[in-house]
């Protein structure tokens, strides 16, 4: 019942724009992280990539932080 409420609670209204924020956010680093161990061509690639999920995550947390309820 309480995983229930939880999953509710998680699942509705701006928490779950708030949780797709943080996953874009960590995702970006992740693969940011799997860029160092490609070779060099790829490098520049999946950086470039990562950072642009990673600020595209940080955006959306920003902005639902600073919304008025």
């Amino acid at each position: 019942m309480v995983v229930q409420r939880l999953y509710f609670f998680v699942m509705s209204g701006r928490y779950k724009n708030i949780i797709r924020g943080v996953i874009l956010f960590f995702g970006g680093f992740v693969v940011m992280g799997i860029g160092t161990v490609l070779p060099e061509q790829w490098k520049v690639f999946y950086y470039s990539i990562g950072a642009t999920i990673t600020f595209m995550g940080a955006t959306v947390i920003g902005y639902l932080m600073t919304s008025s309820t």
